[in-house]
């Protein structure tokens, strides 16, 4: 069987393994306008859940009562130091660095540490994977080289225990923004809907939670048309709530109490401790809510880029956000009474209306932030293989990381919903709210801190400053927000322990299926089957290694899908477990989807042939925006690629034994050059025109000029194959007919010692193919056609000949043996391709456990509860694939978990 391989090399193993030969484009631009637009864009998506707080920030620090003056500074110092600390020194100035090739959020820093303990989604990464230049990001590709000469730090990112903590510590860190998805769309709806009530008292609470209710199914029902409609019309919105406060904010101070800036000093806050310490520690869980949002900074990153987010947020947000609430505290110094409706309370007069409604739709838009920030972290989770593969709707052409989930939407909806309906106030809402936060917050600092040593490789110093000073910080927070648990806290941590188990369920098992499969049923292909010589006929016979049992082969082909690129694929395996037989042309068919909008056509397949005769593997490449058909019409196309590249390694195999060579028309035009004007038009030209229009031949005077020693040059093999997928006589006679070529009579395609076979005395293959023109004055269109016509009839007559002879020889000499396979294979592919008859065969798997179970902990709270989610999520390839159901096998599976 080794005389199969390399019967052509057109794939680098790193096109075969990382998809190397496609550039994955620049989606964002990063200078002038394009920046700019890409940071407004950021306003409408990003800011509205931090924007809006400070419609119930104060009404949540102070629940119990009217606060006196020192309280109110203590608090605004609170809130200026957390905002400025969390939101630009933290995620703005540190985290957002952080990113996984522009995406954010949990998963992204989970990406990051796993690849640099070099381990792939589910196993160790392949060498390939590690030279890819998106492996790494920023300051981590220039740490790659240092990976294994650092010992402690890879070490600590390697250890098996400290990976498992990671992954836990991951899920629960994303259960907790899922949570946060549904909390923050109720909280910021429900306080813009209760300004209602300052206006007219006689607005009922049944009345505010169903309006409540109506705006939150309306926001979730257009989510389907993308983040790019979102952001266009929900960013001027947000825009002119921001400045809008900001104005109201200056207003109030130069009204009541210039004097609120002293807060800046950091000597009020802690006064505010010392004087109150209990209060003080029970009101940072109100404070914490000025920095709800900040999460969205880093987990919304894959909608636009680090420089559009921090342009946004230091040229708009944090002046904004810092002047509306000195602007508060300057009110509350005078009205403290107020405090449970400070933001509607101290509205100037005459724009309570107008700031209703904008408070109203920044609600929404803040409801927005954490939608997105959703279906961004689910989708991550996804590909991590964390949850089961929901339908993934790219809802833009030029940002990989703008997606709609259906499924995900629909979901966080009923929540919502349901919650509204429980809590019905912002205040009760308010008590389950900010917990989540927290706990994404002090996770975030742990999972930057190992990435800042070992992903950065910073001065251990540096990690430890950062890790301490946070955890000092956020701590604080999260030892006040505890106490709102039994108030309603424990819907958030119930939430993210919901959704932590089912992603923690999915990889479980998913590990399972993934190793039983590559250890029990991917051997590779040469161990799988042997090939006999039959005595008799002395035709080629398969048999199954292990068991020698004899493979038939019958006419047409098979198509056999496998996530792996390596391997015998197991659904192959279970087949000829029950039927031992097969196609004489079988296709190993794995499809990979690559982050580009769309793959060309000429991009779209990897094709290797495999060490038995008949047996291909082929990789179909598609873009996150390309509908994947993969009918009849599908399977024609993957058999024509694999006759080209047979068809062009046999005229090298041919060419590159000394006594025959397949000439191409340019060894004897050479550069052909006219005397009257020197066009050069290219190949690339007149095949990207249609018609082709370019200059008139020259005039019937204008003789062509071949230069004597191109002429007498000899014809050399080619030591590197050619890359064309179609073959070079083509593409050289278009660029001698793009040049203005005319043909005379004499001019020839052979020399004459080229037309001869050589001394073969057991073979005679025919001569190359000879086309002659005569004189020529008809236009540039017509000749192209009519060469192309030509050498298309001649080179398929000759390559025709050849391959019945090679293929029907009883005795091939050693030059022509692997020219002799390659034409058998071309016979054989040609016969699959006019038999029409197509078998696509693919693999249900399903998980099997024990009848008796050894252990019932493992039973109750991992083997059912997996069954239920692969029973209730299952992923109907042949539906993604667009495969006809009359042509579908499908082959059960089974797994044990």
């Amino acid at each position: 069987m080794a005389r199969f391989r390399g019967l052509f090399e057109r794939v680098t193993r790193a096109q075969w393994t990382a998809d190397a030969d496609i550039k994955v484009p620049e989606t964002h631009s990063t200078k002038g306008a394009g920046l700019l637009w890409l940071a407004f864009g950021t306003i409408g998506v990003v800011y509205g859940d931090i924007g809006t707080s400070p419609l119930y920030v104060y009404a949540s620090i102070f629940p119990e009562g009217p606060p006196s003056n020192t309280e109110v500074i203590g608090a605004m110092s609170l809130i200026f130091w957390t905002i400025t600390l969390l939101l630009l020194v933290k995620y703005a100035l540190i985290v957002l660095f952080a990113d996984d090739n522009g995406n954010g959020g949990t998963f992204a820093l989970y990406s990051l540490l796993r690849r640099q303990a070099e381990r792939g989604v589910m196993g160790p990464a392949l060498p390939s994977e590690l030279e890819l230049s998106h492996y790494g990001s920023g300051s981590f590709a220039k740490a790659k080289a240092q990976s294994m000469q650092r010992g402690w730090r890879q070490r600590v990112v390697t250890n098996e225990t400290l990976q498992k903590i990671v992954r836990v510590l991951v899920v629960i860190g994303v259960g907790a923004i899922l949570g946060d998805g549904v909390l923050t769309p109720a909280i910021s709806v429900v306080s813009a809907c209760e300004g209602i009530q300052i206006a007219d008292p006689s607005f009922t609470r049944g009345a505010i939670v169903g309006l409540a209710m109506a705006i939150l199914a309306g926001l979730f029902l257009i989510q389907q048309f993308g983040t790019a409609l979102m952001s266009k019309v929900f960013s001027p919105v947000v825009m002119l709530w921001l400045l809008g406060n900001a104005v109201i904010g200056v207003v109030n101070i130069a009204k009541y109490d210039a004097s609120v800036f002293k807060a800046i000093s950091p000597h009020y806050f802690m006064r505010y401790f010392i004087d109150d310490g209990k209060t003080a520690w029970k009101s940072l869980g109100g404070v914490l809510l000025c920095a709800t949002g900040v999460e969205a900074l880093f987990a919304d990153l894959g909608h636009f880029n680090r420089q559009s987010v921090q342009l946004s947020c230091f040229a708009l947000l944090y002046p904004c956000i810092i002047l509306t609430y000195f602007g508060q505290t300057a009110y509350l110094l005078k009205h403290p009474e107020n405090v449970g409706s400070t933001y509607y309370k101290s509205l100037p007069h005459g724009t309570f209306w107008p700031m209703f409604i904008l408070a109203t739709l920044a609600a929404i838009v803040a409801s927005q932030a954490l939608i997105s920030a959703s279906f961004q972290i689910v989708y991550q989770a996804i590909a991590q293989g964390f949850f089961p593969r929901f339908h993934v709707v790219h809802t833009s052409r030029k940002i990989l990381g703008q997606v709609y989930i259906p499924l995900v939407n629909y979901m966080l909806m009923t929540l919502t919903l349901v919650v509204v309906g429980i809590f019905q106030k912002s205040a009760k809402l308010g008590q389950a709210y900010g917990l989540a936060v927290i706990t994404d917050m002090v996770l975030t600092t742990h999972f930057m801190t190992l990435v800042i040593l070992t992903v950065w490789r910073r001065p251990l110093y540096e990690g430890l400053v950062f890790y301490f000073f946070f955890l000092l910080v956020e701590g604080s927070f999260l030892s006040s927000t505890i106490e709102k648990i039994p108030k309603g806290g424990w819907f958030s941590i119930m939430m993210a322990l919901i959704y932590a188990a089912i992603m923690l369920w999915w990889y479980w098992g998913s590990s399972h299926k993934r190793a039983f499969f590559h250890t029990k049923l991917m051997p590779k292909l040469d161990r799988f089957f042997r090939v006999k010589v039959a005595e008799d006929s002395k035709d080629e016979q398969l048999f199954i290694a292990k068991s020698d049992t004899r493979v038939l082969r019958s006419p047409g082909l098979g198509l056999y899908y496998s996530d792996s690129i390596f391997g015998t694929p197991p659904v192959l395996v279970q087949h000829l477990k029950s039927f031992p037989i097969i196609h004489e042309v079988v296709i190993f068919m794995t499809n990979r989807f690559v982050p580009v909008p769309e793959v060309l056509p000429a991009e779209r397949f990897l094709i290797e042939q495999l060490g038995v005769g008949g047996f291909y593997h082929c990789i179909a490449r598609y873009g996150y925006m390309d509908r994947v058909q993969q009918g009849t019409d599908f399977a024609e196309t993957v058999l024509q690629h694999i006759l080209i590249l047979l068809t062009d390694s046999l005229k090298e195999a041919v060419s590159d034994n000394g006594a025959y060579r397949m000439r191409s028309p340019t060894d004897t035009w050479g550069s052909l050059d006219f005397s009257h004007h020197g066009n050069q038009n290219s190949l690339r030209s007149i095949r990207e025109t249609a018609p082709v229009t370019h200059p008139p031949p020259p005039p019937a005077d204008v003789s062509i000029m071949i230069p004597p020693e191109v002429e007498r040059r000899k014809a050399t093999p080619s030591s590197t194959p050619s890359s064309s997928a179609y073959g070079d006589l083509e593409m050289q006679q278009l660029d001698a007919v793009a040049n203005g070529s005319q043909i005379n009579d004499e001019q020839d395609f052979t020399s004459e010692n080229e037309n001869t076979v050589g001394s073969a005395k057991d073979l005679s293959l025919p001569a190359n193919p000879e086309v002659r023109w005569g004189a020529a004055d008809f236009s540039l269109g017509r000749v192209a056609g009519e060469a192309l016509r030509k050498l298309d009839e001649a080179t398929k007559e000759w390559l025709d000949e050849v391959v019945d002879k090679l293929a029907d020889a009883e005795r091939v000499p050693s030059r022509h043996k692997r020219a002799a396979v390659l034409a058998k294979e071309i016979r054989l592919v040609r016969k699959a391709r006019d038999s029409q008859h197509v078998v696509y065969m693919l693999g249900r798997a399903t998980p099997q456990i024990a009848e008796k179970p050894t252990n019932i902990f493992k039973r109750l709270f991992l083997e059912i509860p997996y069954l239920i989610l692969v029973n209730n999520f299952h992923s109907d390839a042949a539906k993604t694939y667009n495969i006809p159901q009359d042509k579908l096998y499908e082959v059960g599976m089974q797994y044990k978990i």
